[in-house]
Parts: structure tokens; sequence; C-alpha cells
């Protein structure tokens, strides 16, 4: 599981995945002080992003990716 959360969101709400066996990823980074569009969450985002492809070329199994609305980081916005 790769944790697409910020510093601040994983301490509103830590996991508790990464106690069950899990292979749990978090990169420390903060939407502080950013201005909140698509271009900046690209760039906030670059470590998480080459988490989850290093992870899919590693072809070892299963990948899920987690984030507080699932919407923006994630690209799961309903239409």
């Amino acid at each position: 599981m790769i944790d697409l959360r910020s510093s601040e969101e994983l301490e509103l709400a830590p996991t508790r995945v990464g106690r069950q066996g899990i292979n749990y990823i978090a990169i420390d980074y903060s939407l502080k002080g950013i201005v909140l569009n698509y271009e900046s969450l690209l760039a906030a985002l670059q470590l998480q992003y080459r988490a989850i492809f290093h992870e899919l070329l590693l072809n070892q199994g299963p990948i899920s990716y987690n984030c507080t609305a699932g919407q923006d980081r994630t690209g799961s916005r309903r239409r």
C-alpha cells in the first residue's frame, strides 16, 4: 500500500495497515504553503508517484494506494 496523504493528514488519521503485515509506503510531505491545483499536486507528489510505478514494475502482486478524498491525487473522481 502506498499512502498518498500528506504528513498533516496522516497525523489526523494514522493508518494501521503496517501492523497487518502489509508492505506500507508513506513518504512525508506537506501541503502547507502550496497553492492547490493539479500542477502543484503533481510536483508535490513526485516521489509518491515514482513509488507507485516502481512497485508496478516489480510486478510482485497487487498494489493499493490511499488518500483522503480519493479524487485529485488518485484520479478516481466520479463524474
